[in-house]
């Protein structure tokens, strides 16, 4: 009886958990991306974390939560116009949200 319990129990767990490994944002590294492969996954995923290196600071690497557009950020937050560097060299226009303190 016990172990039919544990059964059932996991069973919720594993229910209640699916959504959020279905909803969880794509990770790009910018260094091995192109910024068309950014600019398309933000726009058809809606968000993905990117990681990069530091613009001040040699050998460390950023991680950031990026938009696909406008209305992307939560109501208490602002969008926020950035750049990122990518596989070519330069830098790829992306879009942030930021914490709105007004």
């Amino acid at each position: 009886m016990q172990t039919l319990q544990s059964f059932a129990i996991a069973g919720l767990v594993a229910l209640t958990l699916m959504p959020i490994a279905a909803n969880a944002a794509q990770r790009l590294d910018t260094q091995t991306s192109t910024c068309e492969t950014i600019q398309q996954t933000l726009a058809q995923e809606g968000e993905a974390i990117l990681r990069f290196p530091s613009k001040t600071t040699d050998g460390v690497m950023l991680y950031g939560r990026y938009v696909g557009g406008t209305g992307s950020c939560g109501s208490q937050e602002v969008e926020k116009s950035s750049s990122v560097p990518v596989s070519d060299g330069s830098m790829c226009p992306v879009t942030a949200c930021q914490a709105d303190f007004d």
